[in-house]
């Protein structure tokens, strides 16, 4: 236990110092410009293989587009599960890397709503992040399921008294379960109170629930997205979001999930920020008797956002699991979010 938490704190630490470096790179223009009006949370979601069949409601922001804007966003988001985990009626063997990259397109019906969608598309490969991951662990003498299954190159199979519960293979390329969005902000920032939105989601199960690219049902979300500014230079977002999947999955029984995502940005430059992330999740189902399947998932984050004069902007950010390989998250995930805005906002 000792050494899984010191690994753990290692790779925090190396996630943060990859962070700072990108802040005193530029600490000699600090506040050289106006700062930006923020670019918002890193849009995270809980990417273990398992807990992504369900609704995600990703981090974002309380501000809504204005009326007439249009946004379109597109993820790639590249994250490395591995479990090893047998009990005397299941097990959980995975070991595998898989992309989930989307395109989010929302648009401002009026000042204060905004709506839209997202189709994701789902693939699964042993991956790049391997031998990365590897590396660091070699350092922090962290042994474990990545070593018990050295010579694995990919696996993803999860059974519970002999029947399988999720699988695939190397190579599977599938549609995701579509989700539709929308916000409304409900309470402008006072002195002390945070500017509020409530939101709702509703997943569409479009995925092959065979081939466990979907839940095959329809989840329902409902939430709330706040933002507060102490300084010009510092935005603090708080995400609470819960989500009620409507039918059992793969014959387990699922529960209403919540999550909590405390986000804090910190604007260096009008077009330039870093930020740092706590994500926290609740599990959506139980009675696998399996940690990547039952428990819930606790994670932090960092990264940098830049934006264009074009009205996009770019934002690279890693997501470390506090819990991994004991929670239901993935080990670690890279992700790279476009951002293109145009219409009354451009």
């Amino acid at each position: 236990m000792k050494v899984m938490v010191w690994c753990m704190a290692v790779r925090i630490l190396i996630l943060a110092i990859v962070c700072t470096m990108f802040s005193f790179s530029t600490a000699g223009m600090l506040h050289a410009e106006e700062p930006a009006e923020g670019f918002g949370p890193f849009p995270t979601r809980n990417f273990s293989p398992v807990k992504n069949l369900f609704l995600g409601m990703p981090a974002e922001r309380a501000t809504t587009l204005r009326k007439g804007t249009t946004q379109v966003r597109v993820e790639s988001a590249q994250s490395n599960s591995v479990f090893d985990e047998h009990t005397v009626d299941s097990s959980s063997v995975v070991k595998m890397e898989q992309n989930r990259t989307a395109l989010d397109l929302r648009y401002g019906m009026t000042d204060t709503l905004e709506a839209g969608f997202e189709i994701p598309l789902l693939s699964r490969t042993e991956g790049f992040l391997e031998p990365f991951i590897e590396a660091i662990e070699a350092v922090t003498i962290d042994g474990g399921e990545r070593n018990r299954l050295e010579d694995v190159p990919f696996a993803y199979q999860i059974e519970r008294k002999g029947q399988t519960l999720f699988s695939g293979s190397d190579g599977q390329v599938g549609l995701g379960d579509i989700s539709l969005y929308a916000k409304r902000e409900v309470a402008e920032e006072g002195d002390w109170l945070p500017k509020t939105s409530l939101r709702v989601a509703l997943k569409i199960p479009t995925g092959s629930e065979r081939r466990s690219f979907g839940s095959g049902t329809f989840d329902i979300g409902v939430g709330i997205a706040g933002e507060k500014r102490p300084f010009p230079w510092w935005i603090m977002y708080v995400n609470v979001n819960g989500v009620f999947p409507t039918a059992r999955i793969s014959g387990l029984k699922t529960l209403p999930s919540l999550s909590a995502v405390f986000s804090n940005e910190f604007l260096l430059l009008d077009r330039f920020s870093i930020g740092a992330q706590f994500n926290s999740y609740t599990s959506h189902v139980t009675g696998a008797g399996l940690s990547s399947v039952d428990k819930g998932a606790n994670e932090v984050a960092g990264g940098f956002t830049y934006a264009f004069k074009n009205n996009m902007r770019a934002q690279l950010y890693g997501i470390e699991g506090i819990d991994s390989p004991r929670g239901g998250e993935a080990d670690f995930t890279l992700s790279l979010v476009l951002t293109y805005l145009f219409g009354s906002d451009s």
